[in-house]
């Protein structure tokens, strides 16, 4: 991969489509530059490694394949770009224990519906929409099993009505989560942004819901309010919060017909008084999220470590930088010395997560 991270170095930045390497378990590299071939070829367990650029997929990924771009936050890309996916990424049949790391999707990551995978993991990427399945759905041999949604930054919403024993954490999530009337999960250490008119929380069932952060509380959700329901009763409810934080109006009133356990949650909570530097309730890059020293975030979540993205044992990475060796700096002579040399520096950093 280092040996890729440097060739990528010699060529021109912002080119609309980048380069690709797609390498086997045996340690055999192919350079490609359309995505859709390298996924062609690739085979389960293959790792595909995309330079800065734009990229597009004209399929449903389908393979066991690990899937790694540079990252999308603008500071950590400086001298790669961004790897951005024009469009949807879709997961279907075969996508068992495949990984997406490191990407910004101008449109939605989907999981094809009726079509079971176990253990896809999406990571450190930033994306629209995100829907496993829909809404109908309801045989349990063709769900997503053990989904993994992490570090990511969510433009939009989350619907998982086939999601079973799914985990989202440490992602910032600016839309609802909506839809999970059949089989819970956990959703812990994510900060909630703003949903505009959506409820926060709307028809989701027997989830555990700690150590969030909630933004928005004017319509946070409430049992057979704001949702339409399936099976004869509507909203969200027989659910445990534990340890969250909640911005603004007293929550209570929305947290207690949902809750079937409710424990050490913070209500009214100042927004000023969370982030060491956060405005609104939009996503900024040039944000930091981190809780600061008096924040009631601080040290409040069920395992003593902070509420949202920074808590738990496997906190949020600054940056959002992906797992794959990161370009921290480059100075590329523009000419050759008369010897026919040119001079390079590049900083190389490997990463330990």
């Amino acid at each position: 991969m280092l040996i890729f991270s440097l060739i990528c170095l010699l060529f021109t930045k912002g080119q609309s489509q980048g380069v690709i390497a797609l390498t086997t378990l045996g340690g055999q590299t192919q350079i490609y530059n359309q995505l859709d071939s390298a996924l062609f070829h690739a085979s389960d367990g293959d790792y595909i490694y995309l330079h800065g650029g734009v990229f597009n997929i004209s399929n449903p990924i389908k393979k066991r394949i690990k899937l790694i771009g540079t990252g999308h936050y603008p500071d950590s890309t400086i001298y790669t770009d961004r790897s951005i996916i024009q469009g949807n990424v879709i997961l279907g049949a075969g996508a068992s224990n495949a990984l997406i790391e490191g990407l910004y999707v101008t449109g939605d990551i989907h999981f094809t519906p009726a079509e079971r995978t176990d253990h896809v993991v999406i990571r450190r990427c930033n994306f629209n929409n995100l829907a496993i399945g829909n809404f109908w759905g309801r045989n349990d041999t063709a769900r997503i099993y053990q989904p993994y949604i992490i570090h990511n930054v969510i433009r939009g919403n989350i619907d998982f009505p086939e999601a079973y024993g799914f985990i989202v954490q440490g992602n910032i999530i600016a839309g609802a989560a909506r839809v999970c009337i059949y089989h819970g999960g956990f959703m812990e250490n994510n900060i909630f942004l703003s949903v505009g008119n959506l409820a926060t929380l709307n028809d989701l069932r027997n989830i555990t819901f700690k150590n969030n952060i909630f933004m928005n509380t004017l319509s946070l959700g409430y049992q057979a309010y704001a949702s339409y329901g399936y099976d004869g009763t509507g909203g969200t409810f027989g659910c445990t919060f534990l340890n969250n934080i909640f911005v603004g109006k007293d929550s209570t009133i929305n947290i207690l017909p949902m809750a079937s356990v409710n424990l050490n949650n913070k209500f009214q909570v100042n927004a000023n008084n969370l982030f060491t530097s956060q405005n609104g309730t939009l996503f900024d890059y040039t944000a930091n999220y981190q809780i600061t020293a008096n924040s009631p975030a601080k040290n409040a979540g069920n395992d003593g470590t902070d509420a949202g993205i920074f808590g738990s044992a496997n906190p949020y990475k600054e940056g959002g930088v992906p797992v794959n060796p990161h370009i921290s700096f480059k100075n590329i002579a523009p000419s050759t010395l008369p010897n026919g040399h040119i001079q390079i520096q590049i900083k190389v950093s490997a990463q330990d997560r």
